[in-house]
């Protein structure tokens, strides 16, 4: 049967619709509101590609030999990004960030960057509504978002889902969850804030799914900045790929600037 067919179609037009709404919202008051747009912005409208490179920072992959780490939990896992910058050919684009390697049926991805380099922004806001408009991620049948801040005390799978941003009922939660069992590689579950809650005062239902021991099959994608904690937990559970977040180039820098701020008729940052 076709996969798609096994997905409640109206559950996965309200979460695409959820999606396609994002805004990002710009407060402003005094006289520098004059200068700027003050409406919310859709998120498509204001992307602009940040350099994502694949991470020397781990080693990675799904096999027991491969749960080492090339740092110790207290190395910079940045101190040569931009070395490795000059390797433009390197930068990888988001629409390949979940290609799932041949034989592989559960992909878990560990994104690292500092703040404001733009792994929220891309993985947790923009990537959801490009699939949500068929731009990418074409091959995946469900893209569901949640931080770890809402649901590391989640215990089943059916609590894990009821935290995903745009709401869920309870028998969407029981068909996800039987559509991802029974359709491997079809649901993706991105998790932002894996930095912000410590591993210890996790569930450890929710432990184990961040360790791809629970709910085998999806594609699971942990945002996270590289504190001590994550880079112990990645070190101890080995992710099937880990890439970094360095930031924007200048000139795209200053265009996220101007898409975000600037009014029609003002005059743009120089790039």
């Amino acid at each position: 049967a076709n996969s798609r067919q096994s997905l409640s179609s109206s559950y996965v037009q309200r979460v695409k619709d959820y999606f396609k709404r994002q805004t990002i919202s710009l407060c402003g008051s005094g006289e520098s509101s004059q200068r700027y747009k003050a409406e919310d912005r859709f998120v498509s409208n204001v992307f602009v590609e940040p350099i994502i490179l694949p991470s020397s920072s781990l080693r990675t992959g799904s096999g027991s030999d491969s749960n080492t780490s090339s740092l110790s939990p207290d190395t910079e896992p940045f101190a040569h990004a931009f070395a490795k910058y000059s390797f433009i050919a390197d930068c990888i684009p988001v629409d390949d960030i979940l290609t799932v390697p041949r034989g592989v049926n559960s992909l878990r991805i560990l994104a690292l960057g500092c703040s404001g380099v733009g792994k929220t922004f891309t993985l947790f806001h923009w990537a959801p509504q490009a699939w949500a408009h068929g731009k990418i991620w074409r091959n995946i049948d469900l893209v569901l978002t949640v931080s770890l801040l809402d649901c590391y005390k989640a215990g089943t799978a059916k609590e894990l889902l009821g935290f995903v941003r745009g709401g869920s009922t309870d028998e969407d939660q029981v068909t996800v969850c039987q559509f991802i069992r029974t359709h491997p590689g079809q649901v993706c579950v991105i998790v932002d804030a894996l930095d912000e809650v410590p591993m210890d005062s996790c569930h450890i239902f929710m432990r184990k799914v961040l360790a791809g021991v629970s709910l085998p099959g999806v594609l699971l994608v942990a945002l996270a900045k590289p504190t001590h904690d994550v880079i112990k937990f990645a070190t101890a559970h080995a992710f099937t790929h880990c890439v970094e977040f360095i930031g924007f180039t200048y000139g795209a820098a200053c265009q996220l600037v101007d898409n975000v701020l600037l009014q029609d008729d003002a005059t743009p940052l120089k790039k």
